[in-house]
């Protein structure tokens, strides 16, 4: 008998050691994918800076919203 429930521990053991690896491949993969997104957030709004700025350099107009930043 004490064999018996001895693989039975090492079957349990297995298999909540594969559930947690799966868990863990899908925290990875959420992270990866937040962090891309919060990339290219983060791309675009430099891009948006840039133009600002280079058409605030040339002496074109601003927006209300971009002279409310400056302040």
């Amino acid at each position: 008998m004490m064999m018996y429930s001895a693989v039975l521990l090492k079957a349990e053991v297995k298999a909540l050691q594969a559930a947690n690896e799966q868990k863990k491949r899908r925290e990875r993969k959420c992270k990866r994918s937040e962090v891309k997104a919060l990339q290219a957030a983060n791309e675009q709004k430099k891009r948006r800076e840039r133009k600002r700025k280079r058409r605030i350099m040339q002496g074109g107009s601003l927006s209300i919203q971009d002279a409310e930043d400056i302040l």
